[in-house]
């Protein structure tokens, strides 16, 4: 459905009267349109882009993505000047069609057609029509009211046509205006949105797309590879059943490298550790996205082949790893990120983009992070943990809770020994950091990527000082445990200070974010594991002549988002603080946040100010 010449001028004229012209760049009007043909899902995509300054240049580059086997086209394709006279019409020369490989996507059927429709003089329009076709789908609509995030837009509509005895689960917003309309044949839904003002990220806030109107028009039955049912959890995770079905084959050569691999050994846990780190050792993670591979696995047997997989080849092939010794185990589909979408539990559809391994064992479960070569058998890690998880099991799937990261969990232990001396400008430094969750994954993802000459840079962001230079650095692991202990030499330039007749050292601070003030926050917070950091710290001052040592006080600050205790004493020629700093998971309304702010504020002002002063 196109807007005819006459219609589109007229509408034009009225969305540049009311141009936001202090913005980068608006969307003056974003319409989807969705339809049937033959049995296959149309969408096309009208865009009516406004550029206002030059930074806002990157926003007329497109790189539209599209699967191969389906038919797409550019239907139309405009640079307009404030006018409305058009200054470049898309040329096919003009545009770039390529595949969609990266270095995260070893085998991809998806491809990107690249053009832009730049102009050098502002503002200036760009209409963009473009038209795809699939063939296979499992959800009508997942559509939100921008074409960018943090561009605002004017005007947003969605127009949805289908055969009226499709039976659809539906759930949006009521801020949208909605009309639906039907024929013989047809049931015809329209929803829109006008003066769409967006809102820029705030600290430690829930997803974009969480809060902001959205349409989700589910299918109860599609054919995805397979026919299935959304009318539940268990229909859909049934149907997720079937598409696995068949694919836990291992090789005849696999068979035996695993009886070799666990002979003697007849604890189930130690069965399961031993095979994990022989699929970590012997496998590695690539993404694979061929036809429908987004949401069928590999066969077992490919990846014994081939030794690598994508996260659903490598957990369908430790699922089948485990079945051949005896051991069920259960696929489950996971949202990952460390700040993830919730799921929507009511609506049951395809809204995940993970998947992990779920092994019960007695009363408890191991779960398997199978993408994974750091992290031991059991742990998750924070891209996981603490969210509902859909557990495949033929006839009997359901929504899962996955665990949530613990305090202990969290617990990130730091020793500082700094040695302080007024007739010195270096300051010796050796600091141990045991290191669990982000910190225990960012120190073993680096740690296999980098050579030891590149280590200092990526050392120095896990000791707190400026003006560092690294001597010598060492790991300790743990077997089986998410943590590490890194152990670090190194000196400090000009730490101790001279103001007046006092020398002055700064106290290593506490990384904390930084937080909009009560009457700028409109975002509720949500901090989705907690953080926990104990420091040990110790200044010995090795000044040849007495001095006379300055520590700070004792400080307690307790709130119902966590606290912060620190302890500072002198012993000899020794300061000593003891420190313990936690903020808790959870999710806090607008309403908390003028506590919330007070609190970290009050811990903010606090760190800043920690100062050692030696005097003579």
């Amino acid at each position: 459905m196109h807007i005819t010449d006459g219609v589109f001028t007229a509408f034009f004229l009225i969305l540049v009267s009311v141009v936001y012209c202090q913005d980068p760049a608006i969307i003056l009007s974003y319409h989807t349109n969705k339809y049937f043909k033959k049995g296959n899902l149309i969408t096309e995509e009208e865009i009516l882009l406004q550029i206002n300054r030059p930074q806002a240049d990157h926003l007329a580059e497109f790189q539209i993505y599209y699967q191969k086997g389906n038919d797409f086209k550019i239907v139309e394709a405009l640079t307009l000047d404030k006018n409305g006279v058009i200054l470049r019409n898309l040329k096919k020369g003009d545009m770039i069609d390529r595949s969609a490989f990266s270095k995260v996507s070893f085998y991809d059927d998806g491809l990107v057609k690249e053009f832009e429709l730049k102009w050098h003089e502002y503002p200036y329009q760009v209409r963009l029509v473009y038209q795809h076709t699939r063939d296979d789908f499992l959800s009508l609509c997942n559509w939100y009211r921008f074409y960018y995030l943090e561009v605002p837009v004017q005007f947003a509509r969605l127009t949805l046509s289908r055969p009226r005895n499709m039976i659809v689960r539906q759930q949006f917003d009521s801020t949208f205006t909605y009309f639906r309309d039907s024929t013989e044949t047809e049931i015809i839904q329209t929803w829109s949105l006008n003066d769409v003002i967006t809102n820029r990220h705030q600290t430690s806030a829930p997803p974009f797309l969480e809060s902001i109107p959205a349409v989700h028009v589910i299918p109860r039955f599609f054919i995805y590879g397979i026919e299935g049912n959304q009318e539940s959890w268990q229909s859909y995770g049934q149907w997720q059943w079937k598409m696995n079905e068949g694919k836990d084959e291992l090789t005849a050569i696999e068979k035996r490298r695993i009886d070799q691999l666990l002979d003697g050994i007849t604890d189930k846990v130690d069965q399961i550790n031993k095979l994990y780190q022989y699929m970590q050792q012997n496998t590695r993670y690539i993404s694979i996205s061929m036809e429908i591979g987004g949401l069928q696995p590999h066969p077992a047997s490919y990846v014994c082949e081939n030794k690598y997989g994508d996260c659903k080849a490598l957990t369908n092939y430790m699922q089948a790893a485990l079945k051949y010794i005896g051991i069920p185990s259960y696929y489950v589909k996971v949202f990952l990120g460390e700040n993830p979408r919730r799921i929507i539990t009511d609506l049951p559809f395809q809204q995940f983009n993970h998947v992990i391994l779920a092994v019960p064992v007695g009363k408890d479960t191991i779960w398997l992070e199978n993408t994974s070569d750091i992290a031991p058998a059991g742990y998750l890690g924070v891209s996981t943990q603490n969210r509902w998880g859909l557990l495949i099991k033929d006839q009997e799937s359901h929504l899962v809770r996955i665990p949530a990261l613990s305090v202990e969990d969290v617990k990130n232990e730091n020793n500082f020994e700094i040695s302080l001396n007024t007739e010195s400008k270096e300051s010796g430094v050796i600091m141990s950091h045991l290191a669990r969750a982000s910190s225990f994954e960012y120190i073993q993802s680096v740690r296999n990527e980098v050579t030891a000459k590149n280590w200092q840079k990526y050392l120095i962001r896990q000791i707190p000082f400026e003006n560092l230079t690294v001597i010598d650095f060492a790991f300790k692991d743990f077997s089986n445990q998410p943590m590490v202990e890194l152990t670090t030499k190194a000196n400090l330039q000009n730490h101790l200070r001279k103001v007046g007749n006092m020398w002055v050292a700064s106290v290593p601070p506490i990384t904390t974010f930084q937080w909009e003030r009560p009457e700028d926050r409109y975002s509720d917070i949500r901090i989705n594991y907690p953080t926990y950091i104990v420091d040990t710290i110790r200044y010995v001052v090795e000044d040849p002549e007495q001095m006379e040592i300055d520590a700070p006080d004792s400080y307690k600050l307790d709130s119902p988002f966590g606290h912060y205790h620190g302890e500072y004493r002198v012993e000899n020629n020794t300061v000593i603080l003891i420190r313990e700093y936690l903020l808790l998971a959870g999710q806090y309304g607008l309403d908390q946040y003028p506590e919330f702010y007070r609190f970290t504020s009050q811990l903010s002002h606090h760190l800043n100010n920690l100062k050692i002063i030696l005097k003579k």
